[in-house]
Formats: C-alpha cells, structure tokens, sequence
C-alpha cells in the first residue's frame, strides 16, 4: 500500500514542474517578443534562434531542483544570475524541494490525488500514442517508392546542381501519395518527400526553386531540428506555450529557407510555386501522419503565416544579414547565454508560495 504523504509529495512535485514549465516558458516568451520588437529584428535565423529559448526553457523547467525559501516575506523577487559552471539547471540559490516543509503552493490541498494520478495516466497514454504514430509515420518513409534518376532526370539534373552548389550529401527522393506538399525528413540521411501531382504539375523552373527551398533545409541542418522539435512538442504537450511556439519557429524557419532560395531564384517563381503547391494540397489533403509529423503540416496553408510568405516574396523587405563569420559567433553565443540566464520570479498567493520562473 501507499505512504499517503510520500504519494501526497510525489504528486506535488509533478503538479508544481507542469506549472513551472508552463509559466517558465510564458515568461521568457514575452522576454523574447519583446527583444524582438524592441530591436525590430526581422533576419529570420536569428528570430528561430531567438524563439528557441522559450521551448527550451519550458523543457529545462521539467527537470530543475525546485526553489526552497525558507525566510520568504516579500511579495515577489526578481533576480537574474549565471548558474554554476557546468550545468544549465538550478542556479547556487536554490536547494532540493521538499513539499512537506516550507509553505508550499500543494495541489492536493484543493485537488484530490486520484484525480492528479487520472490525468498523469491519461497524459502517459497520449504520449506513448504520439510516439507510436512518430513510428509509424517513419515506417511509412522508410517504405515509400524511391524515384529512380532514369524516371525523371530532370528532377534529378536540377539536384546535382543544388548538391555541388549548397555542398550537402545526396538527398534520397520520395514519392509519399498522401502529401501534395514538399518536404526535407531524416536523421543520418536527408529524403525529400515528393507527390505525384507536384511533379506532374510543376514547370521546371518551379521544380527548381521548390527543390532549392528543400535542399536549403538540408545545408540548415533543418531535418534534424524537426524532430527535435517533435520530441519537445510531444513531452510538453500540456504547455500551451508550446503550440503557440511550434508554428513561429517553421514560419521563421521556412521564410530563412524562401530567403536563401531567392538568392539564385526568381521571387515570383517561388511565390507561384508555393500557391499552386498550395492548391494541390487543397484537393490532396495529408493524412493524419503526415498532418502530425511532417515538418510543414505545423503551419496550415491557409493560414496567416503562409499568406505572409507569399506577401514577402512578392513585396520584399529589407532583412539585415550580418557576415557568416560573426553570425557563426554570435548567435550561438547569445543563444548560450539567454538559455543559462536564471530569471526567478516568485509570489505569494494567500500563504503559499508560488514560483513562476
């Protein structure tokens, strides 16, 4: 049988790590909109990196010591320092948690244990059906037809170019019948996904530019960074932060991609190519798996984001490169340095205590 205050803590420190990443990542959220409109950065890599830190933040959130005041009077604190060398986690300040000492926020005192333990059965099955549709779907790549160069060469002439050119290993081509949309998947081997239709339909220069866009993927590295954008998306499925993250980052990561694209191809050519790919989506809908796990379903086409994609490619606006050696240093820099900065912010709420970052 089960120690009552040992399942009361348990389910304490679950409830207040759920809260935590929540808050945590809303916080730094409005921290990073705010830098981005403060600065009026509009370069798309570095808007990615920027919004990054929210997901990783509500991630880390999960696994930190949580805060122990003892003496804790104030209405609320605000500090901000490094963490110890060494580890991304709980900075000098805060100690292991004990739920049963200290006046802690206690979800069991208002909410009954067993329906806590409902809702974490509950959300241990969601995720063990998420990472069975993430197999599946990768079963489903892995047994699609591979387009053979002898059944389109031109298709495979224009990816010699852009492989010699972007200096990136030879994608694997695919035919996936149950997505009109492109994209760039894999983990050691990058495939490009493919429809009949899209072939059929594009011209040449439009297969080009479409391909151009997914080999840029490639060159970023962008097949890898999906999945673990899945993973996170799929642990922290509880944090509504999250869902409204996924579809800034593939906005910024696609627009990044349309930029790079431009630099050898036609504006209007990609912007026709993206409408009329929209439009076979449109009469081809995705199925469920692809809808779930593909790196472009997170942002429908008829949504906003997709509608400003065109608009930018049509009426172009000046976005800052800085010179690929200083960005090599600084992004990855300031991303370091965002990602270990502890930002603690913590209430009272009647007689507990209640910690939002």
């Amino acid at each position: 049988m089960f120690d009552q205050i040992a399942t009361s803590t348990l389910i304490d420190d679950i409830a207040l790590r759920i809260l935590l990443s929540v808050t945590t990542g809303a916080f730094w959220l409005v921290i990073i909109l705010a830098i981005i409109r403060l600065f009026k950065i509009r370069n798309p890599n570095l808007k990615y990196f920027l919004l990054t830190i929210p997901l990783l933040k509500s991630l880390l959130a999960l696994a930190r010591s949580l805060p122990h005041f003892s003496d804790f009077k104030g209405v609320f604190i605000i500090s901000a320092k490094l963490p110890n060398p060494g580890t991304f986690l709980p900075s000098i300040d805060w100690k292991s948690a004990d739920s049963l000492y200290g006046s802690y926020f206690h979800p069991t005192t208002t909410i009954s244990a067993s329906t806590i333990v409902t809702i974490l059965v509950a959300s241990l099955i969601f995720s063990a059906w998420r990472m069975v549709g993430m197999v599946r779907f990768v079963r489903l790549i892995n047994k699609s037809q591979e387009v053979g160069r002898e059944e389109n060469i031109s298709l495979f002439d224009i990816l010699d170019k852009l492989v010699e050119e972007y200096g990136i290993s030879y994608p694997k081509v695919i035919l996936l019948e149950t997505s009109a949309a492109p994209f760039t998947i894999g983990l050691k081997n990058p495939i490009i996904a493919l429809s009949t239709n899209l072939i059929d339909q594009l011209e040449t220069s439009e297969m080009e530019a479409i391909l151009r866009h997914e080999t840029a993927h490639i060159s970023r590295y962008d097949h890898l960074h999906h999945w673990l954008a899945v993973i996170i998306r799929d642990i922290l499925f509880f944090n509504p932060v999250i869902h409204y993250l996924l579809p800034r980052l593939v906005f910024e990561r696609e627009r990044a991609c349309d930029y790079r694209t431009t630099l050898k191809s036609k504006r209007r050519v990609l912007a026709k190519s993206l409408v009329k790919v929209a439009e076979i989506q449109a009469a081809q809908p995705a199925s469920p798996l692809i809808s779930l796990y593909a790196p472009q379903r997170f942002i429908p086409h008829t949504h906003f984001y997709f509608k400003e994609r065109v608009k930018e490619l049509l009426e172009p606006k000046m976005v800052h490169v800085m010179p690929g050696h200083i960005k090599r240093l600084l992004w990855p820099a300031l991303m370091l340095a965002l990602i270990t900065l502890d930002i603690h912010l913590v209430t009272t709420v009647k007689r507990f205590i209640l910690v939002l970052s």
